[in-house]
């Protein structure tokens, strides 16, 4: 189970897989070789969570990323480029992830300069 985690942890950084907005767990299955539900099973057990909280994990690590060095960005399109397809699911769970708001959380990083 360990390994097929791995493999699909891999797949998902390696094809950026997180940053799709519909992508799923099939779709992730696919890419390994197994199947959805062994595929579940595995993370469940090795992650002690879901696929959908481990992708809303990623996502919010892509676009806290993000908005430290935003560049005039808006913080609704570092969101849709971080993978959410809705504002309020990805203002309640970057929130619930860092205690502060997306425009918060960017602000505290607004008079660095980024490369």
């Amino acid at each position: 189970m360990k390994i097929l985690c791995d493999r699909a942890i891999e797949a998902i950084h390696q094809h950026q897989l997180h940053l799709k907005p519909d992508f799923s767990l099939p779709e992730l299955a696919s890419h390994v070789g197994c199947s959805t539900n062994h595929l579940s099973q595995s993370i469940n057990c090795q992650l002690q969570r879901g696929f959908h909280d481990l992708i809303n994990e990623l996502r919010v690590n892509e676009a806290k990323q993000s908005l430290e060095c935003s560049q005039g960005k808006s913080v609704l399109d570092i969101a849709m480029e971080s993978g959410f397809n809705s504002k309020s699911s990805f203002y309640a769970l970057f929130k619930k992830s860092t205690g502060l708001t997306p425009g918060a959380y960017k602000k505290q990083y607004d008079s660095l300069q980024c490369q």
